[in-house]
This record gives structure tokens, C-alpha cells and sequence, in this order.
């Protein structure tokens, strides 16, 4: 039974291409963060210059944007595998 709902697993795609009002509910409670530790907002708040994360954390930069932040970052795990993060400053 289609739920109606781009989130739904169905076997009828065409009444679930667009979310609902329960998919956006989901996706804010994934994404809004309650802490006070690692927000954004937070860290503008008490006027943080630096990133949340030490850039060690993240590995290697391997490429910094115009302002000299990092923009590409690379850490190396071993035998051949690596996280790539890109990051876009706002």
C-alpha cells in the first residue's frame, strides 16, 4: 500500500514522488541538532573563529579555499582506504 510519500519503499513509484509533512518531521529530527557543543549557531554565538573540529580530526588539507581555510580534506586509513571531506564555508 503507497504511503504517498518519497520515503516509501513501494512497488508503486508513481503516488511517492514527493515528500509529506511526516517525511520533513523525520528529517528535521536527524538534522536539528538540541546540544549546545557542536551547533553552528552556537559557536557564532560565542564568537568562534576557529572550526568545531580540530582540522587534525579530519586529516590532511589538501586544498584551502581564497580566505586560507581547508576545503579538501583527506584522511588516510590504511591499506588503500581513505574519508575525503570537502567543505564549503558559509
Amino acid at each position: 500500500m503507497p504511503l504517498g510519500s518519497c520515503m516509501d519503499y513501494s512497488s508503486d513509484p508513481e503516488q511517492n514522488q514527493h515528500p509529506n509533512a511526516h517525511d520533513f518531521a523525520q528529517l528535521e529530527e536527524v538534522y536539528v541538532h538540541r546540544d549546545s557543543t557542536m551547533t553552528v549557531a552556537k559557536a557564532a554565538q560565542a564568537g568562534a573563529a576557529a572550526p568545531l573540529l580540530a582540522e587534525a580530526q579530519w586529516g590532511r588539507a589538501e586544498r584551502r579555499d581564497q580566505a586560507g581555510r581547508p576545503s579538501k580534506l583527506v584522511n588516510d586509513l590504511g591499506g588503500g582506504r581513505a574519508v575525503v571531506t570537502f567543505v564549503i564555508w558559509a
